[in-house]
């Protein structure tokens, strides 16, 4: 018979700390409402950091790219490959929609990316899409 007791007490004085928590609740919606406040300011800078975070990474993303292309499809392209230096090939890769995931088919950076990288195995079949042609269209 003890143990359910002790069981009632623990219980009792759980729901006891909870109503304490109830009374900071009032507190905490004030500290909420300027915490939303400062979130709503705050997701005008996050959004200002995310732009920049995304510019700072796209960067590298499209050196990237563009050196893999150059390395790789500029040859095996010839005369179809579409830029005569890095500097247009990293501004038309700065235009390129950002998916987010990996993609295949579809107008973005990461289709792009992942056929110049498969052209490491096949240029004949990935070079094309790496530019833009096939499956990596607008």
């Amino acid at each position: 018979m003890r143990d359910p007791f002790r069981l009632l007490f623990v219980g009792l004085f759980a729901l006891a700390g909870c109503g304490d928590d109830s009374g900071d609740a009032d507190g905490d919606a004030d500290s909420d409402a300027d915490t939303d406040t400062d979130a709503d300011s705050d997701a005008d800078s996050d959004t200002d950091a995310d732009s920049d975070t995304d510019s700072d990474t796209l960067g590298p993303r499209c050196e990237a790219l563009c050196d893999c292309l150059f390395e790789i499809c500029q040859s095996e392209l010839g005369n179809e490959f579409p830029w005569v230096d890095h500097a247009t090939c990293i501004e038309d890769c700065r235009a390129l929609p950002v998916a987010g995931s990996h993609q295949e088919d579809g107008n973005s950076l990461e289709c792009r990316e992942y056929h110049c990288n498969a052209a490491r195995e096949d240029a004949g079949f990935h070079c094309p899409h790496a530019i833009g042609e096939a499956v990596c269209v607008e």
